[in-house]
């Protein structure tokens, strides 16, 4: 009897003992498929037992080591602060490290202690090696997102229609100037500018109707009073019953690209009206230089009582000179007629005198020039223009300011490194600012400031050439024209002419050599045009110069090749058999002792000019033909 139990109570044990050895391979089984490090240390730290090691490893590389041994040095202190804190509290802690990976690399881990037994603990490691990589790749890839909307000026956002909850990022914020986001409504009636309200409604509704986003580009008006174009994209979610639950998109700032669409834009008009208003005025051009020279012939043969009528016939023509040279330079073709050395004091004293003779006496005229100013070298003439033009503007708009004792100030320095779509790179310009005082220009005829025959006065109260014809002649010496709203109203032209890097004759030199006593001589004359062949002829002929006069480039030169004793030969520059400058090597060649000269309304290359001795622009005067010819005539002596 007490065999049998006896035998019943191992058979039980038996089966206890059967029980824990699978219930322990079972734990093992599970241990080694955790995807983690289970590690039991003794009171010493030192490894007992380990589920598992990272490939690369073996259990014996481990066993009996301290754990300290499998950490970094720099994490080392962690791992036992971490061990000490779960010992006296008997909690589990937690804890970051860098240990031996796969392979032998480094790995980082995230392990979590917990005491057992007596002064021991279990470990328990989870690899996060390639979690903290798809972290950090996706923090890489925020940042670049962030950097990337910032660069190309986008603001995030998006909106629930039942709840009118909007969110708003940080480029939202920087783009409208509002600190928190706006509803919807709001954004529309505090944000969109007025003109686009309607638009912007329009789009919503057809979002709404269709299911599918709809954004109109449009304008915004920030709290600071700037104005930005902006187009905004969008996503629209939907759900089951296909009703708007969300709209998520972007708002694009396209302000800077509408800038330069615009400015392509107004290229391509003016480029195209350059061209038709240089045909209308070279033909024009050819007139007036018959006519002019006629009346000035005619003007010395009528009797005295007549002359009041051919002074006016002359003046009217000067007019018309004066406004056919506007529409030349703004077609590109008016020529540069002289290049000097121009002291800016002069050129803005000259500009300033003329209009104090002209100005209401209560407008106040001042210039500031700074000492390192240097000359410039140009066209004075038509650079003194530049400067009353943007006078006589300035004028006008401080008269309608009602203002007392408006100020009108030019100033004058040097800068460097503008940032402006016509500017050189690396260029130092000279710069030339009008300021006034005045009613300044409004937003929508901004775009239209330098246009020909754009103008805001009334009507014959300005003919719309003044800034076009500026804006060409600047540009003709490889400056450019700026305008700015001038802080506290009013408005800023300047005039950005390039520092040179060499200096022209002085004026002075000039003046010297066309006062110099003259001497006649023999002049050929190469025009298609016949009446200005038979005026020319009879100016020149008055002032004593034997003249020949001719038709065509070929025909010239067959006369010089039999005759070459001639001093100055006037050529034109578009003549049907050719232009003139297929001529100029064999007139050289007929006629070597000759002077050279484009006798043209057009303008001249330099490459062009320097194949020759100079210029004479149409139409000329009498008085202006006398003194080219003496110029070029004196610097032959």
């Amino acid at each position: 009897m007490i065999e049998t139990e006896e035998v019943e109570r191992l058979r039980k044990e038996n089966a206890a003992l059967h029980a824990r050895v699978a219930q322990l391979e079972l734990l093992g089984i599970a241990a080694s498929s955790i995807p983690a490090f289970i590690v039991h240390l003794g009171a010493d730290l030192r490894i007992e037992w380990v589920n598992d090691v990272p490939s690369g490893m073996t259990a014996t590389d481990v066993m009996g080591r301290s754990v300290l041994d499998l950490v970094t040095p720099p994490d080392r202190a962690k791992v036992v602060d971490a061990i000490e804190r779960a010992r006296s509290t008997g909690k589990t802690t937690r804890y970051a490290s860098r240990g031996p990976g796969p392979d032998g690399t480094v790995a980082e881990y995230e392990g979590f202690i917990s005491p057992f037994g007596d002064r021991g603990v279990v470990l328990v490691a989870f690899d996060i090696t390639e979690h903290r990589r798809h972290e950090e790749a996706l923090r890489t890839s925020e940042e670049k997102l962030r950097v990337a909307l910032a660069a190309v000026h986008v603001g995030l956002w998006s909106w629930e229609p039942q709840t009118n909850e909007v969110v708003w990022d940080d480029g939202m914020r920087a783009l409208t100037g509002y600190a928190e986001p706006l509803p919807v409504d709001a954004y529309v009636d505090r944000l969109v500018h007025p003109e686009d309200r309607e638009l912007v409604h329009r789009g919503s509704r057809r979002t709404f109707e269709t299911g599918e986003y709809h954004g109109e580009l449009h304008r915004i008006v920030r709290p600071d009073g700037e104005i930005r174009w902006v187009w905004p994209t969008g996503r629209v979610v939907l759900d089951e019953q296909r009703r708007i639950v969300r709209i998520v998109g972007g708002i694009l700032d396209v302000t800077e690209q509408r800038r330069v669409e615009e400015q392509l834009r107004t290229a391509q008009k003016m480029e195209a009206l350059g061209r038709l208003t240089a045909g209308v005025a070279h033909n024009f051009n050819n007139m007036l230089a018959a006519i002019l020279p006629s009346l000035e012939l005619l003007r010395r043969e009528v009797p005295p009582a007549e002359h009041e009528l051919v002074d006016d016939a002359l003046h009217a023509g000067k007019r018309a000179a004066e406004m056919v040279g506007q529409l030349m330079t703004f077609s590109g073709q008016r020529p540069i007629r002289s290049q000097r050395t121009i002291r800016p004091q002069r050129l803005v004293e000259g500009a300033l005198n003329i209009c104090r003779r002209t100005f209401d006496r209560d407008i106040v005229l001042e210039s500031e020039i700074a000492d390192d100013a240097p000359a410039i070298v140009g066209d004075d003439g038509a650079l003194e223009q530049v400067l009353v033009n943007l006078l006589l503007n300035a004028r006008d708009s401080v008269r309608e300011s009602g203002r007392t004792a408006p100020r009108i100030r030019i100033l004058v320095d040097v800068v460097d490194g503008v940032e402006h779509p016509e500017a050189r790179a690396g260029e130092s310009y000279v710069r030339i600012r009008v300021e006034d005082e005045g009613i300044g220009v409004q937003p929508e005829a901004r775009a239209h400031l330098f246009e020909p025959f754009f103008t805001t006065k009334a009507v014959d109260a300005g003919t719309g050439l003044g800034l076009a014809s500026s804006y060409a002649i600047v540009r003709e010496h490889r400056g450019f024209l700026h305008f700015e709203p001038r802080e506290g109203g009013g408005a800023v032209f300047g005039v950005f002419l390039p520092r040179p890097s060499a200096v022209a004759p002085d004026e002075t030199v000039l003046r010297s050599i066309v006062e110099r006593p003259g001497r006649a001589g023999r002049v050929l004359l190469v025009d298609d045009e016949l009446a200005v062949r038979r005026v020319i002829g009879r100016v020149l002929e008055s002032l004593g110069y034997a003249t020949v006069a001719v038709g065509d480039g070929a025909s010239a030169v067959t006369l010089l090749r039999g005759d070459p004793a001639f001093d100055v030969v006037l050529l034109d520059r578009s003549m049907p058999g050719g232009p003139g400058d297929r001529f100029i090597d064999d007139i050289r060649s007929a006629a070597p002792r000759a002077k050279l000269l484009f006798f043209t309304g057009q303008a001249v290359e330099d490459a062009a000019r320097r194949r020759v001795d100079g210029l004479i622009a149409k139409p000329v005067t009498r008085t202006e033909l006398e003194l080219q010819l003496r110029r070029v005539l004196g610097n032959a002596k």
